[in-house]
């Protein structure tokens, strides 16, 4: 009866050291796993953003420019229909200068335009055109002192109602008086709208990439800190497995002394007494 308790016994103490030896692999092999997976994350790098592109450089071109000089006279022809009264605009009217440096350029241009379109220019004498000048002069330094625009602004209009005056199909247009309106004014307005339309779609694409770089940062920051969180936790499991193995070690070899142990014991009752 002895014998077969202690077989009992045995069966399900090898079957308890089985189990422990089973779970002493799986921590064992745990351990480098959740290392390298700790030491992987733990030592993961933010990765920097691409830069903020810059918006693409546009500039005001002649795109649309004659049919917004024909939309124009086309607004004028139809309020003079109410007001026949009303002032029309000519290239007379109009001051062909702006900052003195400019003066030059923009009068050639303007003079030349005037002769291919066979505009009749009134005779002025220098202290008029000293006045109007200096009149359109701060016009134009006014304009250019908004937001956005500045001198390089009154560069690009000098070109481009340079670039106007000598273009044939609006010279054509003015010479079989399809516009009768002043070139010269209705030039300004279409390139400062399109300038300060140039200069909001920068602003907007800047302000876009500058949230992008941004948001991107703040997403990079909150994955390293993910990455950090799962790094602590590999590394306390990796901990927890090694001292899981350590602790079942222990079990098994104060096992084995206490079986070692009972062996003896058992040995030393059957000897026969001397």
């Amino acid at each position: 009866m002895a014998d077969q308790v202690r077989g009992t016994e045995e069966f399900f103490l090898r079957i308890v050291k089985n189990s422990i030896l089973i779970m002493m692999g799986l921590a064992l092999a745990a351990i480098p796993i959740l290392l390298i997976f700790g030491g992987v994350n733990f030592l993961s790098k933010a990765k920097e953003p691409e830069p903020a592109r810059q918006a693409p450089a546009k500039e005001v071109t002649m795109d649309g420019m004659q049919q917004y000089l024909l939309d124009l006279q086309k607004k004028q022809d139809e309020a003079e229909k109410f007001d026949p009264s009303k002032k029309k605009v000519t290239e007379q009217d109009q001051v062909q200068l702006m900052y003195l440096a400019d003066a030059v350029k923009i009068q050639a241009c303007a003079l030349n335009f005037a002769k291919e379109a066979s505009i009749t220019m009134d005779a002025r004498n220098d202290k008029t055109v000293e006045g109007e000048l200096t009149a359109f002069a701060r016009l134009i330094e006014g304009s250019a002192a908004k937001p956005g625009r500045g001198r390089a602004n009154i560069d690009s209009l000098s070109a481009f109602l340079c670039k106007v005056f000598a273009d044939p199909n609006v010279i054509a247009l003015r010479k079989t008086e399809k516009i009768r309106i002043g070139v010269l004014a209705a030039s300004l307005n279409y390139h400062q709208n399109a300038w300060d339309a140039i200069v909001n779609a920068k602003r907007e694409f800047e302000a876009n990439e500058a949230g992008r770089v941004a948001a991107e940062r703040t997403n990079e920051a909150l994955r390293i800190a993910t990455d950090r969180a799962r790094a602590i936790f590999a590394l306390t499991a990796a901990a927890s497995a090694f001292a899981a193995f350590m602790l079942l070690a222990i079990y098994l070899i104060l096992a084995k002394m206490e079986t070692n142990m009972r062996d003896i014991n058992g040995s030393l009752r059957t000897q026969p007494s001397v």
